[in-house]
């Protein structure tokens, strides 16, 4: 719990001592139960500055998330509903992206595991991107593994997590046509 506030304060404490010429991008979530169903609402604020010009913008964030049996659950999110301020002749946009996705528990198997699904839109790419992964837990390792693929990419990832109590540490790397990332 201490280590907790530690990181609390430390967060707050680079909040207040950035210089003011950085970008920062303060994020705030409300979330809320209603039944088995979960939604949630984000918003967030960007500042870019780039010499002697700048701008800064607003942008939502929704989800919805709807457990449908025992171990399937879908969701639906809505991220970067907002706009910037004009930056010269220029006005930036922010990506807008529409998700949906499913996760299915196979409690029968023995190491359980979650197969999971989505599709994305994106006003930054033609066509749709679809996601498949899947998710191995025992004990207190869990394995990761997905295929992402559209028009324009298609890439592999996989990882790890050690839960150790409330915290896991996660390490993941991904494989594509356009970028290696680790």
């Amino acid at each position: 719990v201490s280590f907790f506030f530690f990181l609390l304060y430390f967060f707050f404490f680079l909040m207040i001592r950035r210089p003011p010429r950085s970008t920062l991008f303060p994020y705030t979530t409300l979330f809320r139960s209603v039944g088995k169903m979960k939604a949630g609402i984000g918003v967030k604020t960007v500042l870019m500055e780039l010499y002697t010009a700048g701008t800064r913008g607003f942008a939502f964030d929704a989800g919805l998330l709807m457990p449908v049996n025992d171990g399937l659950d879908i969701g639906l999110a809505v991220l970067n509903l907002g706009s910037f301020s004009s930056w010269g002749q220029n006005v930036p946009q922010f990506p807008v992206r529409i998700a949906g996705g499913s996760g299915i528990t196979l409690n029968s198997l023995p190491l359980r595991p979650r197969l999971l699904t989505s599709l994305e839109w994106t006003s930054q790419t033609r066509g749709l991107i679809f996601r498949i992964g899947d998710e191995i837990s025992w004990k207190q390792l869990i394995l990761r593994s997905g295929v992402k693929y559209s028009s324009e990419v298609l890439s592999f990832s996989g990882g790890f997590g050690i839960q150790l109590g409330i915290y896991t540490i996660n390490y993941g790397f991904q494989l594509g046509s356009q970028d290696l990332g680790v």
